[in-house]
């Protein structure tokens, strides 16, 4: 173990006399280094998400939605993300269930229609802009939220 350990820590050996470094020549760097663009496909998306009861309450009444994707196509790949969360009104009876229905709702409708696009080859162009479904998934998600759980209410991101 100790001749390991003193081989180790050894300082390098000396560089032999017949080796010679120079810079390298117009023609050899050339030769080595890549003249046209490389294919990189560098687009990513990073997410998290994490949930906590706090400190005032024993129940969490918050709800998320987090998915992450890479949509992969003729085009390269495109990296794709839905994150939703809904923030049950504290002190107001079912908050959670509120925040539930609202993450359901608002959920299934953006998936329901970007899944053309996500699992088979799209037909059509799409007809409606983000925010005209994102506008319309949150009057979906508040006549569920009244249904479900009448009186109580959520936020929704």
């Amino acid at each position: 173990m100790i001749k390991f350990f003193k081989k180790l820590f050894a300082k390098p050996e000396t560089k032999p006399d017949n080796v010679t470094t120079a810079p390298l020549s117009e023609h050899e760097l050339e030769s080595i280094v890549q003249t046209q663009n490389p294919l990189y496909d560098l687009q990513q998306l990073n997410a998290g998400a994490g949930q906590s009861t706090g400190k005032q309450r024993e129940l969490n009444e918050d709800s998320l939605l987090s998915i992450t994707t890479t949509l992969a196509g003729n085009s390269g790949n495109l990296p794709f993300g839905l994150y939703i969360i809904a923030d049950g009104m504290g002190g107001h009876q079912y908050g959670e269930v509120a925040s539930n229905a609202a993450i359901r709702t608002m959920g299934g409708l953006i998936l329901g229609k970007f899944h053309p696009y996500m699992f088979d080859l799209p037909t059509k162009v799409m007809d409606e802009s983000i925010q005209e479904i994102m506008l319309a998934g949150v009057k979906e998600a508040q006549n569920i939220v009244q249904h479900e759980a009448p009186g109580s209410g959520t936020t929704l991101t």
